[in-house]
This record gives C-alpha cells, sequence and structure tokens, in this order.
C-alpha cells in the first residue's frame, strides 16, 4: 500500500501496529500523511521524518 500511495489518511487505535508501520513508511518516503489518534481524539498533519 505505501509504495503506490501518494498521500496517507489513517486512523489508528494507538495499538495496531501495521497501521503505524504504514504510516512510518510514508513519511519516510516524504509523502504527506493526515493521522487521527483515536485515544486522544487529534489529528496529526506529518510530511516528513524528523531531524
Amino acid at each position: 500500500m505505501v509504495q503506490e500511495a501518494e498521500y496517507g489518511l489513517m486512523l489508528w487505535d494507538g495499538k495496531s501496529r501495521g497501521t503505524l508501520m504504514n504510516a512510518v513508511g510514508l513519511i519516510r518516503r516524504g509523502r504527506p500523511l493526515v493521522l487521527y489518534v483515536a485515544s486522544t481524539r487529534f489529528f496529526l498533519t506529518l510530511r516528513q521524518p524528523a531531524s
């Protein structure tokens, strides 16, 4: 999935490793991601890995 995606929208329960690994894969490839973290009811917009 990560190889084909141009951007991501993911809903994460704070537990699923699969969702987390897909999110990391997108960020490593420099693709934008909006991640909803259900446990905190918070949206994160990520675009690049931390330096």
